[in-house]
């Protein structure tokens, strides 16, 4: 009997063998696909935390309404401010903005603005389209469509939340006839002592229609500086472009008039104190032109308010004025052009702004206006020739207010932000 049983023992140790085997392979491939799967998912979660795409949204509203107080001018005309009249106008003051930001990494970005303002039948516009790219902490350069920072709030010319008036005084801010280019800036920010700065540079051009006119300004050079010492804000500004307008189709064929390479220059400088009760603002900026008949518009704007709580009455006073009428004032079709550029005004303003929430305000303001076009300058606006001109002429009104007149304007307005 123990042949068989060895013989027994035997075959049962070679069938046994190769089973244990084929465990010992699953379980050895088992765990490498474990390894795997956990190094897979380590890499996954290692490139979530180092690249990921930081979005933000971001936006404002304003909601306005404005009136005049029904004026006329001597022939008894009904005139309008800037296309507002004794009707309710709900459109021209009101617009929304919508912004969105990705960080792509910790020094590219890219940001677009669009814009839709009633006094564009609300069509949607790229306000701002362009990448920032911080070269080092302090340097940073942006390419695409950017705003012209001319004036110490430009760069929030549209959030009406973010100052106390419903918008921004028209005698110093409506010298450019555009707010936006397509080009490139560097900033630069530093300290020297306890004063911190943004230096600007910037380069660009830009095309527009104005009223059927074709606008071009080129090789768009400016620099500006920003400055903040506690409460005190400080604004300087300097920038020049080559200006080109086409006159042709308005006088009904070539004309000498046309505007072709001719250089318009523009200087700003403003302060701003604003310790959290006390505010008070002003600014100076000035506009010139080196064609034959263009005008030179210097404006002013000075503001003064006190917060009480959540209620801040202001009160503004703002003029502008023009020169260089004399040069061209024995040629009637220069004199009736430079009429078209020129603006000549003074006005009070007095508002009150509350801060109904963190985020919303609500502002009511009426201004009066006086000192407007000037006299000496009346006849040049008649001339006799196949025109069109669709600009504004003496001031900011569709004509010249009678002198029994005492021109008004009433706005209110919701803004927010969020």
């Amino acid at each position: 009997m123990k042949p068989v049983n060895v013989a027994f023992a035997i075959v049962a140790g070679g069938a046994c063998l190769p089973a244990m085997a084929a465990d010992e392979d699953l379980e050895r491939r088992l765990a490498e696909q474990d390894a795997k799967i956990e190094a897979l998912s380590a890499r996954l979660s290692e490139q979530k935390s180092v690249s990921p795409i930081d979005l933000s949204i971001s936006g404002y509203i304003n909601m306005a309404a404005a009136a005049t107080n029904n004026i006329k001018d001597a022939a008894g005309n009904e005139l309008s401010y800037r296309g507002t009249d004794k009707e309710v106008d709900y459109r021209s003051l009101s617009s929304a903005g919508l912004q969105i930001t990705a960080n792509v990494t910790d020094k590219l970005s890219g940001t677009v603005q669009l814009l839709a303002e009633g006094a564009e039948d609300y069509d949607v516009d790229a306000e701002w389209a362009y990448l920032a790219y911080d070269l080092t902490p302090a340097l940073t350069v942006r390419g695409g469509r950017l705003v012209i920072p001319l004036y110490m709030h430009s760069q929030y010319y549209t959030v009406g939340y973010a100052y106390p008036w419903v918008s921004l005084p028209p005698e110093v801010y409506n010298l450019a006839p555009v707010r936006t280019m397509d080009g490139v800036d560097v900033s630069y920010r530093f300290d020297t002592g306890n004063i911190s700065h943004l230096l600007n540079a910037y380069h660009g051009a830009v095309q527009a229609n104005l009223g059927g006119l074709e606008f071009s300004m080129r090789d768009i050079v400016g620099i500006n500086l920003g400055s903040n010492w506690g409460n005190l804000s400080t604004w300087l500004s300097y920038a020049g472009a080559e200006a080109n307008l086409d006159l042709s189709s308005q006088f009904g064929g070539p004309t000498p008039y046309d505007v072709e390479g001719e250089y318009a220059y523009f200087n700003g400088i403003g302060f701003q104190y604003d310790n959290g009760s006390l505010l008070f603002m002003a600014e100076r900026a000035e506009v010139t032109f080196t064609n034959s008949w263009g005008a030179s518009n210097e404006a002013y704007y000075t503001t003064l308010g006190y917060r009480i709580a959540a209620v801040t009455p202001y009160v503004t006073w703002a003029t502008v004025e023009d020169s260089g009428y004399d040069e061209v004032r024995d040629d009637p079709a220069a004199a009736f052009l430079y009429n078209t550029q020129a603006t000549h005004q003074k006005s009070w303003t007095f508002g009150v702004r509350t801060d109904v929430a963190d985020s919303l305000a609500l502002k009511v303001e009426v201004s009066s206006y006086y000192d407007l076009g000037d006299a000496s300058q009346a006849g040049a606006v008649i001339f006799p020739g196949p025109t069109t001109v669709p600009f504004q002429t003496g001031s900011l009104f569709s004509g010249q207010p009678d002198d029994d007149e005492t021109p008004m304007v009433f706005r209110v307005a919701a803004q927010m932000v969020f």
